[in-house]
């Protein structure tokens, strides 16, 4: 897979940073690069003076950025020959790729270990197919021969070793089929986890101590300054590597990549347009309707690439009001009727209620019972405010409202009767089955508002205007066949003042 130019010189300058850093320590590299003009250009807000680990201050740590979209992940894969050649002294070093996920997690370590996929082409191709790839919880697979003879990359997220007591931790824990890894060792060793007898764990980690992995972090921008000093230990890592599109500003950030460049190399899709809606139902319609339109255009084109819409949906964090009360065993026993009403028992008699949702009035007066009389207009108070605060927040049934329909009704003699089968079938002729469900333009119609913006780049800067999709129709008609319809359009988009919509 051939690399884009930006993703080339990004390459490039973290291997001039590995072969400084080789002569001059770490610091010294990096000021080194930082410095050079263009970089200054590069960086602007982002350049800042090297900040070494804590714990590992001779270990090298620098950030790339690259906007998302910019191959961060092919680019770590390349990362780690370039590691090998001009820091590492082993020809098969022990990797540990971090990322910021379970879900990507498990799609990386998929990619990896799929021989035809180009990040695992990449990595063949360097280490001439001595390749071993293994999910961070499957690391007891992990044998003596294959970290001596091939380069072993582990993949987990910061979470499996951000922990503060490591016990129940399998990364962490001694484990009896890592004993071969710690064959022909000393049974103690300094800066390695010991037991309690202060022999050596045979854990996951002491295997990281000892081998010093190369660490990639992967979008895990939180990842290495999250780190613990006694984490950072444990790990001992190599060096640090890291590619991120939202870097923080104390991440040695040696590199950055601009939006301009990927949208040269057609990295990246612009312009965008974006659609705002008044409500999320109306979005929601929007977005659907959207992507019909888009699958009616893909369809006659034999290399299209299938349209999809993805909504984020949260669970409903509901509201609950909270009081302490004395109750006797008769209200207890009431209030435990309630499925809505959770009671804990403080002791002498005081119990904590949390009602979570609709705060109904026969509720309230069945509590208020353990509420002393100078106390109950202020309890009745505090309902009435948790009440006009979550009325917005719970929808009609939630607050016990009951929805009703008209029941159809049919006219027999001058008499509406209900209309049951029976009457129908004696008294008319008609049936629901040839009626369609469906209800015409003039009958029921929906009409959408919504403001539509085109955000692209020019330069460097970003840059939007209102659009519509009439505007967009009319962008390639002919000055001299203009129609009265198309300069109203014109006018309409060139006199729209941005703050007033």
């Amino acid at each position: 897979m051939k690399l884009k130019e930006y993703q080339s010189d990004t390459l490039s300058v973290l291997h001039r940073f590995f072969e400084e850093a080789r002569i001059g320590g770490s610091a010294n590299a990096y000021k080194t690069i930082v410095s050079e003009p263009e970089q200054v250009k590069r960086l602007g807000r982002y350049g800042s003076r090297y900040t070494p680990l804590t714990e590992l201050p001779n270990t090298p740590y620098v950030c790339l950025r690259l906007p998302t979209g910019g191959g961060k992940t092919i680019l770590g894969a390349h990362s780690i020959a370039i590691a090998r050649d001009t820091w590492i002294e082993k020809d098969w070093p022990l990797v540990l790729w971090l990322v910021p996920s379970n879900t990507i997690r498990l799609q990386t370590a998929e990619a990896l270990q799929n021989t035809r996929h180009p990040y695992r082409q990449v990595l063949d191709e360097a280490f001439d197919g001595r390749v071993r790839v293994f999910d961070i919880t499957n690391f007891t697979h992990i044998r003596p021969h294959d970290v001596r003879d091939h380069c072993c990359i582990v993949v987990g997220t910061i979470q499996t070793l951000r922990v503060t007591n490591t016990e129940g931790r399998k990364v962490y824990a001694h484990n009896e089929n890592m004993e071969p890894h710690f064959t022909g060792l000393p049974k103690t060793l300094p800066e390695l986890e010991t037991l309690d007898n202060g022999v050596t764990k045979f854990s996951f980690a002491n295997l990281l101590h000892i081998h010093r992995p190369l660490m990639i972090v992967d979008e895990a921008h939180n990842a290495v300054t999250g780190l613990t000093r006694e984490m950072q230990v444990r790990v001992n890592p190599s060096a640090i590597v890291e590619f991120t599109a939202t870097p923080r500003l104390n991440s040695n950030i040696l590199h950055s990549v601009t939006a301009q460049e990927l949208k040269r190399e057609d990295m990246i899709k612009l312009p965008v347009m974006l659609s705002e809606h008044d409500t999320w139902q109306n979005a929601v319609n929007g977005a659907i309707a959207t992507r019909n339109s888009l699958a009616e255009i893909a369809a006659s084109d034999p290399d299209h690439i299938r349209p999809v819409v993805l909504f984020q949906a949260l669970d409903k964090p509901k509201p609950t009001f909270n009081y302490t009360i004395k109750a006797t065993p008769e209200t207890i026993l009431e209030l435990k009727a309630h499925e809505a009403i959770a009671i804990h028992d403080t002791g002498d008699g005081v119990m904590e209620i949390a009602v979570t949702g609709y705060f109904g009035e026969s509720l309230a007066q069945i509590i208020s019972k353990g509420v002393p009389e100078y106390k109950r207009r202020d309890f009745f108070k505090a309902i009435a405010k948790y009440r006009m605060e979550t009325h917005k927040l719970l929808s009609p049934a939630d607050r016990g409202k009951t929805f009703k329909i008209p029941r159809l009704m049919s006219e027999i003699q001058g008499v509406l009767k209900f209309a049951d089968t029976d009457v129908f079938m004696e008294y008319h002729d008609w049936s629901l089955l040839d009626h369609s469900p469906k209800l015409d333009e003039n009958e029921f119609a929906i009409r959408e508002t919504a403001r539509s913006f085109e955000i692209d780049l020019d330069g460097n800067q970003i840059m939007y205007r209102f659009a519509t999709e009439e505007e967009q129709l009319t962008l390639d008609v002919d000055v001299e066949g203009w129609t009265l319809q198309a300069l109203v359009l014109w006018l309409d988009r060139e006199v729209r003042q941005p703050d007033i919509r």
